[in-house]
């Protein structure tokens, strides 16, 4: 993808406990030319959005401390960061979950 001079890249978080899955959409990114920043779970998540806003969240479901679920619903709860895009990305299959 090429950028027009002086756009800069977009800035994504990705946020995921499995390792695998982080390295994959990290690689992804960045040969789609990406900044990538890396939490491994919603705590972690939450702290990155207050230091560097991103521009785009990826953000799995099912973790440890904080699930996405509650990282979703603080980050919208919230003026400065309500209108940052995320997509919610989950391994689960079952239409339950």
């Amino acid at each position: 993808m090429n950028r027009p001079a002086g756009m800069r890249r977009p800035k994504v978080l990705v946020v995921d406990d499995d390792p695998m899955m982080l390295d994959v959409l990290e690689q992804f990114l960045r040969e789609n030319q990406c900044d990538v920043e890396l939490a491994h779970d919603g705590l972690e998540a939450l702290q990155k959005v207050r230091e560097a806003p991103p521009d785009l969240i990826l953000l799995d479901v099912v973790m440890p401390r904080m699930d996405g679920i509650e990282v979703c619903r603080t980050l919208k709860s919230q003026k400065s960061t309500r209108l940052i895009p995320i997509v919610i990305v989950t391994g689960l299959t079952d239409l339950e979950d």
